[in-house]
């Protein structure tokens, strides 16, 4: 029967399984070997003279076995522990408090706490390591940290790098790394609450997957209040502006958005190419690629709520779109009023500015209107297929909804004109009164077939006049 593996005091197993303790194992053994190689080293060897024992010349300090035991004109030098600072001659400023801490250094300014800390180092300078084997590695990198139980090992001879209980990448420099992603998953700092900053700063950014800390102004983050009366809500919200009287909540609303002034946009890159001003956007992507010109009133007094409603819109002006992608396309039609979703979607998609003054009111009116101007539906799909028809009236469900270019025509009622397709001036009135895709005519439900007990005449002139009488009106 196989005995358990052995714990510690925490109850845990050993730690030679992973790959943080293979390689401390492997340091080991190689701390061991290093030992006793050491004891070739002849006991006339030149070293500070009497043995260690305490303070020596040059304001020299070492106690252990051969400790400093190569020193002969390094100064302010301090050795505590078995062949630490063993190899140093002329080095100065150097601070060893460990078993074969510092072994192998003839450099300056280097501070070692821990068994076999900075022990291969050779000529590197100016490096702290406090850690069993901290540092173990580093040979003749300057300026490095390594703080906790093998930090830093894996460097050699990168400089500058910070490594805090993280084993660190070999021949990376300049770098800061805080715990081990594989074990530390949360951070606690205390004293950072309550917190004021002042301007200007930075806020510190975390990628979520490699932890990697990066920056960002201050005002991209959190509410902020600017000057000049502007109120930002969000990452980069109004984070170019100089404007005044802006309002910009989710991220990157009115992110481009530089002199143009009383804007309000509330969503996610609501307004985010916005230079024009008076407009209120609200909802993802509302008015997204709205421009305009603060001389003018191009791209001004625009109002959108709705995802992606007037997402397209540069130019246009004086347009209200409530729905979800209302007005998507339109980019320089103005004067347009679409409520309801993708009411209106496809208006002016072709840049001409033409489709203008048109009103649509219900979910897909006028859905598919490109040039068609002055225009009016309301219902739902109520004149969905206009492209290029101009002063059509349509009221009710799918009132007119086969209309393309034809112009001029009246549909009311539910289904009404469905038949009416290019031609013009055609009036359809009533319920599934479809009518027919002729020119000049007119259509009224409820009246063919009827009688009536009394009542006159009703007589039509050539100029759609009625009348009525007892007699034939006068040709």
């Amino acid at each position: 029967m196989m005995n358990p593996p052995a714990q510690n005091k925490f109850g845990r197993r050993g730690d030679t399984d992973s790959p943080r303790g293979v390689q401390t194992g492997k340091l080991s053994r190689l701390f061991v070997a290093l030992i006793f190689a050491s004891f070739t080293l002849s006991e006339q060897a030149q070293a500070v003279n009497p043995p260690a024992d305490g303070g020596y010349p040059g304001g020299n300090t070492a106690e252990g076995q051969l400790a400093l035991g190569s020193l002969t004109t390094g100064t302010y030098n301090n050795g505590l522990g078995l062949y630490s600072l063993l190899s140093l001659t002329t080095g100065s400023f150097n601070t060893a408090n460990g078993a074969a801490a510092l072994l192998s250094n003839t450099a300056d300014q280097n501070t070692a706490t821990g068994t076999g800390a900075l022990l291969l180092n050779s000529t590197g300078a100016g490096n702290t390591a406090s850690g069993t084997f901290a540092l173990f590695n580093n040979t003749t990198g300057n300026g490095n940290i390594g703080l906790g139980a093998s930090a830093g090992i894996n460097l050699t001879t990168g400089n500058n790098n910070i490594e805090i209980g993280n084993v660190g990448i070999a021949g990376e420099s300049n770098t800061i790394r805080i715990g081990d992603p594989a074990i530390h998953d949360a951070i606690f700092m205390a004293g950072i609450t309550a917190m004021t900053p002042e301007a200007p700063n930075q806020a510190m950014l975390v990628d979520p997957v490699s932890g990697q800390l990066g920056s960002a102004d201050i005002t991209s983050f959190g509410v902020v209040s600017t000057s000049l009366e502007n109120t930002a809500v969000g990452v980069q919200a109004l984070v170019s502006n100089t404007g005044a009287y802006n309002t910009a909540t989710g991220f990157q609303a009115l992110f481009s958005n530089t002199d143009a002034e009383n804007n309000t946009a509330v969503g996610a890159e609501a307004l985010l190419n916005n230079t024009g001003p008076n407009n209120t956007a609200v909802g993802a992507g509302a008015l997204f690629s709205n421009q305009g010109d603060v001389n003018n009133s191009s791209g001004a007094f625009n109002n959108a709520v709705g995802a992606n409603s007037l997402f397209f819109n540069t130019t246009g002006a004086s347009n209200n779109a409530l729905g979800e992608s209302a007005l998507l396309s339109n980019v320089a039609g103005s004067d347009n009023t679409a409520i309801g979703d993708v009411a209106l979607e496809n208006n002016d998609s072709t840049s001409t500015g033409l489709g203008s003054f048109n009103t649509a009111v219900g979910a897909g009116a006028l859905f598919s209107n490109i040039d068609g101007n002055s225009n009016n539906a309301v219902g739902v799909n109520a004149l969905a297929s206009n492209t290029n028809g101009l002063y059509n009236n349509a009221v009710g469900f799918e009132a007119l909804g086969a209309n393309t270019t034809g112009f001029a025509n009246v549909a009311l009622g539910d289904l009404a004109g469905q038949d009416v397709i290019t031609a013009n001036n055609v009036i359809c009135i009533g319920a599934s009164v479809t009518g027919a895709d002729v020119s000049n005519s007119c259509y009224i439900g409820s009246i063919f077939g009827q009688t009536s007990s009394g009542g006159a005449a009703v007589f039509i002139n050539s100029n759609g006049k009625l009348r009525h009488g007892n007699l034939l009106p006068t040709l």
